[in-house]
């Protein structure tokens, strides 16, 4: 019984570690360098309402596509019922409530990561687990880079996905394992090159 509390209370400070400070930077833009690279390639897209990404940096396609679907969706939900149907408009003025928006993609993939930490070292024990979970939950460079809109915590994610699913297929060779490498692998060369390693 414990270890669930243990792990519950390991969650907990996960989650309030990865919240607190999303709106590091606002009001005045004074944002992490790399931010603008996502941000504003997923402003263009919702602004155009396509999917089509004019440059290729490295390449942020998940991401990207993530918050131009949530841009969309803040723009449809919230400010379309109001009247507030000129989006450019809307971003430019709330700028910080689409910023922060975008923080919490990454936070929640960043929750993800610590997940994962728990299921990849459960195949070595619960007290394994419980150790790495918490080394996820708080690494000051994990909790840092929780914050930014960048891609280092979601091509964490996904190559941790292809190490978990890896493992699973190791244990009991089903098809539907191949799968979910397959997968990963594929959101994480999405998401920045070097995911080619979970190739390996």
């Amino acid at each position: 019984k414990w270890h669930k509390w243990f792990l519950a209370l390991i969650f907990v400070l996960a989650i309030v570690f990865r919240i607190v400070g999303l709106d590091w930077g606002m009001p005045h833009n004074n944002l992490h360098p790399d931010e603008g690279i996502i941000f504003s390639a997923a402003y263009e897209n919702a602004l155009e309402r396509n999917f089509e990404v004019k440059q290729y940096y490295r390449p942020n396609h998940v991401t990207i596509k993530l918050n131009t679907l949530l841009y969309i969706g803040i723009q449809e939900l919230y400010f379309a019922p109001q009247g507030q149907d000129d989006f450019a408009v809307n971003y430019s003025e709330n700028f910080a409530l689409f910023t922060v928006g975008s923080r919490v993609i990454i936070a929640l993939l960043s929750m993800g990561t610590v997940i994962l930490a728990y299921l990849i070292a459960r195949f070595w024990g619960k007290n394994q687990a419980l150790f790495a979970t918490f080394l996820f939950a708080v690494f000051p460079s994990f909790i840092e880079h929780s914050h930014y809109i960048t891609p280092d915590i979601p091509l964490l994610f996904f190559l941790m996905g292809v190490l978990w699913a890896g493992l699973c297929y190791l244990k009991k060779p089903k098809m539907h394992w191949l799968f979910w490498m397959s997968f990963f692998t594929a959101l994480a060369v999405c998401e920045k090159y070097p995911g080619v390693y979970g190739c390996v």
